[in-house]
């Protein structure tokens, strides 16, 4: 896939991005820019 727009991707197309680890602040980042602030996204129980 030379050009990488979503615009030009087909159905079944692949994209794979770089692996990272996912540390707690980028959960709380997400839960509180989506607004999910419910105790079993935040929990660390």
């Amino acid at each position: 896939m030379g050009d990488l727009r979503i615009q030009n991707m087909k159905v079944g197309d692949k994209f794979v991005s770089p692996s990272r680890v996912v540390m707690a602040t980028d959960i709380e980042t997400f839960c509180n820019i989506s607004g999910m602030l419910h105790p079993l996204f935040l929990s660390d129980a």
